[in-house]
């Protein structure tokens, strides 16, 4: 009985043992991520399935991680692909910073001026255009992935070229309206991300979140995202109707993590108090 009582319509749409999957945590260091192709193959061999981050990476790097996901796994495994809004906007690299959070601003300068680093002049060249995510998308596609996972926006092309080529796209929503374009654009799988998350909070804890998004968008099938870390909060995200649940932190304190021993150390002993919502990485919230 024990072996297949979480099996649910996520598991038969990746073809997976357990309702599992690794949220495609990226970082803000060029070339890594945390969510890296061997923390991935161990997710996917473990019954659940992984998610490669791209989001901090060239293309050479997510060809690399690809590579060492299937090198480890001959099991299911996805790729998770930023497409924040504005993409398509060619903005310099100046006048993307003339519109970053305050908050980010001052953290950088007063960390340059704490270590007496020179504060160099942006480049004049352009950065996060169209050409960044869909490089990419480029990439996973010519890779043969067949699971991808869209955060921050969909382009309007996206869904329709993933299902001409076989692909399931599950995207990442933090609010109600956001479920019912994503779902109207025939997103395969929504991924309801409450404010507990890890990656950029919604303003919604999860179980407020969850039963309206899953009412909003059915029959679109809904995973669960945000603070889950142990089999009562997985049944608590069925028993509101997510047929699943997206997992990044509860990953990062594993064997395969990437992240450092103090790291992962820090994680193991926080509580609830322990973490912070912070612009300061990214530009957009996140939990650190």
């Amino acid at each position: 009985m024990g072996k297949h009582v979480l099996r649910t319509k996520l598991c038969e749409m990746f073809g997976i043992e357990y309702p599992i999957i690794l949220a495609g945590m990226g970082d803000v260091i060029k070339d890594t991520c945390v969510s890296t192709g061997e923390l991935c193959a161990a997710v996917s061999n473990a019954g659940g399935i992984g998610f490669i981050g791209a989001g901090s990476m060239s293309t050479k790097a997510l060809r690399q991680h690809i590579s060492d996901a299937k090198r480890l796994s001959s099991k299911p495994f996805g790729v998770d692909i930023p497409f924040p809004a504005g993409t398509g906007d060619e903005r310099t690299m100046a006048e993307i910073e003339a519109g970053l959070p305050t908050e980010q601003v001052k953290f950088a300068d007063s960390l340059f001026e704490k270590l007496g680093l020179p504060r160099e002049k942006s480049p004049s060249g352009k950065i996060m255009d169209a050409a960044f995510s869909k490089e990419l998308w480029r990439v996973t596609v010519d890779e043969g992935i067949k699971f991808v996972a869209i955060a921050l926006g969909t382009p309007d092309w996206l869904i329709p070229e993933a299902h001409s080529l076989g692909i399931k796209v599950a995207c990442l929503i933090g609010t109600v309206k956001q479920a019912r374009r994503l779902a109207a654009m025939g997103a395969d799988l929504i991924i309801a991300q409450g404010h507990e998350s890890g990656g950029h909070c919604s303003r919604v804890g999860l179980m407020s979140l969850l039963p309206q998004v899953v009412e909003a968008v059915s029959p679109t099938p809904v995973v669960a995202a945000g603070g889950i870390a142990s089999g009562r909060q997985i049944a608590a995200a069925l028993v509101l109707e997510a047929i699943g649940v997206w997992c990044g932190s509860v990953f990062e304190a594993s064997y395969e993590s990437p992240l450092t021993a103090e790291a992962k150390q820090a994680i193991v002993e926080g509580n609830e108090e322990s973490f912070r919502i912070t612009r300061v990485l990214t530009g957009k919230t996140c939990r650190v």
